[in-house]
C-alpha cells in the first residue's frame, strides 16, 4: 500500500515537472515570435512629408488594434535638420507589451487597411506639435491677425505634383470658393508658388471684389521639389520655355538643416491655419489635401475641387496612399 502511495506521488511529481517544461518552452518560443513581430520602429522615409505622415497613421492604427509598440525616430529622415520627429512634433512612443527587440520598418504600410472614420480619429494621436512650432504658428497666426474659423483658405500645390497630375488653374479654386461662399471677406492661401498668390491676387482685383488675400508664401517660391528625381521628371514634363524658371530650384533632400527647418515651418504653418478655417478648397490629388480634409476641424468644409458637390464616405475602407476616399 505504501509503496503504491509512493509510486502515485512520484507519477504526479513527474507529471508536474513534465507540464512546467512544456509551459516553460511555450513561453519561450511565444517571447521569441513577440519580440519579432510586435515592436516598430519607423526610421526612415525618402519621399513627400504628408505622403509619410498619412502611411504612418495607418500603421499607428493597426499597431494599436493588435496590441503592438510603435515609436517613431526617423534619423535618416530628408526633413529632419536636428533630431528627426522631435524637431516639429513630440515624441511618438506607443507602449502596448513589454517587448523592447524593435523592428526597424520603412515609411510604406502594404497590406494595411483602415476606415476613414478611424483615420481621422488616429491623426491627433500623433499629429501634435512640439512648442516651440506651436510657439512659432501662434505668432504667424497672430502676425496675420487671422481669428479660427473666421476666414476661407485655399490649398494649390505646384513644383513636382507636375509629374504625378495635371494641374488646375490657379484661379479655378478661387472661383469654386466664392461660388460656396459668395460673402468671402478673408482668404488664406498656402501654396508652394508664389505666381500661385499673384494669378489669384490678380483676378480678385480685376473683378473688384472686396477680399483681401493672405499668404505666407515667400516671394522666391517657384514650387517645392523633393528630391533630384521629381526634378528630373518635371523638367521633362513642363513647356520647353518655362524651364529656365525652375531650374536653379533646390530639392529638398539638397537643403541646409536651416532650410530644411524653415521649409517644414512654413509648410507645417500653412496647413495649421488651413485646419482652423472655415470652407478650404483643396485637391484630393495631393496628400496635404486628403490630410487637411482628414485634419480639419469639420471635415465636411473641406471640398475637393475634382469633385465639389461631394463629401467622402466616412465608412470606407482604403488602404496605403489611397486617394479615393468616396
Amino acid at each position: 500500500m505504501i509503496s503504491l502511495l509512493h509510486f502515485i506521488i512520484l507519477l504526479i511529481i513527474v507529471l508536474i515537472i513534465s507540464l512546467i517544461i512544456v509551459l516553460f518552452n511555450l513561453d519561450l518560443n511565444k517571447k521569441q515570435e513577440f519580440s519579432n513581430e510586435n515592436s516598430f520602429v519607423l526610421n526612415t522615409s525618402p519621399y513627400g512629408f504628408y505622403s509619410m505622415l498619412l502611411s504612418t497613421v495607418m500603421n499607428y492604427y493597426n499597431f494599436e488594434k493588435d496590441n503592438k509598440n510603435f515609436k517613431i525616430e526617423l534619423n535618416n529622415w530628408i526633413y529632419k535638420y536636428k533630431n528627426g520627429w522631435t524637431d516639429y512634433f513630440e515624441r511618438v512612443d506607443l507602449k502596448l507589451n513589454d517587448d523592447n527587440d524593435y523592428k526597424e520598418i520603412e515609411w510604406s504600410c502594404d497590406n494595411k487597411t483602415i476606415k476613414v472614420s478611424d483615420l481621422i480619429n488616429t491623426i491627433p494621436k500623433i499629429y501634435k506639435y512640439n512648442s516651440e512650432l506651436k510657439t512659432h504658428i501662434n505668432e504667424i497666426k497672430n502676425k496675420l491677425k487671422l481669428i479660427d474659423n473666421e476666414y476661407d483658405g485655399l490649398y494649390i500645390r505646384r513644383g513636382d505634383k507636375i509629374t504625378e497630375n495635371e494641374l488646375i488653374n490657379d484661379v479655378e479654386y478661387f472661383k469654386l470658393l466664392i461660388k460656396k461662399k459668395p460673402n468671402l471677406g478673408t482668404v488664406f492661401l498656402q501654396t508652394d508658388d508664389y505666381n500661385v498668390y499673384l494669378n489669384i491676387k490678380k483676378y480678385i482685383e480685376e473683378n473688384n471684389y472686396n477680399i483681401t488675400l493672405l499668404t505666407i508664401c515667400n516671394e522666391n517660391m517657384k514650387g517645392a521639389i523633393t528630391n533630384n528625381d521629381y526634378k528630373t521628371q518635371m523638367l521633362e514634363k513642363i513647356d520647353p520655355n518655362s524651364k529656365s524658371r525652375y531650374t536653379d530650384i533646390k530639392p529638398i533632400s539638397e537643403m541646409s538643416s536651416e532650410e530644411k527647418k524653415e521649409h517644414m515651418y512654413e509648410l507645417l504653418t500653412g496647413v495649421d491655419i488651413l485646419l482652423h478655417s472655415n470652407i478650404c478648397i483643396v485637391d484630393f490629388e495631393t496628400n496635404v489635401g486628403r490630410f487637411i480634409k482628414l485634419a480639419h476641424k469639420n471635415p465636411r468644409d473641406v471640398i475637393d475641387i475634382n469633385n465639389p458637390d461631394k463629401d467622402i464616405n466616412y465608412d470606407k475602407i482604403v488602404g496605403c496612399f489611397s486617394k479615393d476616399l468616396y
